[in-house]
């Protein structure tokens, strides 16, 4: 293996050690210092790292990870408040005894 191919080589193997990945785009020559910069500042550890990426993904409508208490303001709504909700009855005192002992 030549020098470069080596030089190369180590490179990439550092890139997946931290946990970056390697991508190609084509943009707008007027955008490529811009992406630069946005690359630069979602590779750092710094809060302006999180920041970005929330409005990355607010802009791009990636999802967003919610949980189900994003639930609870949309239940709190007044269109909900004559609404009764039936759940089935449950009991929750039985089980389902799992034997765990290796054979």
């Amino acid at each position: 293996m030549g020098q470069t191919a080596e030089r190369v080589r180590r490179h990439r193997r550092r890139l997946v050690d931290g946990a970056l990945k390697r991508v190609e785009v084509i943009v707008p020559a007027e955008d490529v210092d811009r992406l630069k910069r946005i690359a630069a500042t979602l590779r750092s550890h710094d809060p302006s790292a999180l920041a970005l990426r929330q409005q990355l993904d607010l802009r791009t409508g990636a999802p967003s990870g919610a949980t189900g208490l994003s639930l609870f303001p949309f239940l709190g709504n007044p269109l909900f408040e004559d609404f009764e909700l039936e759940l089935p009855d449950r009991n929750c005192d039985t089980y389902t005894p799992v034997d765990l002992s290796e054979e």
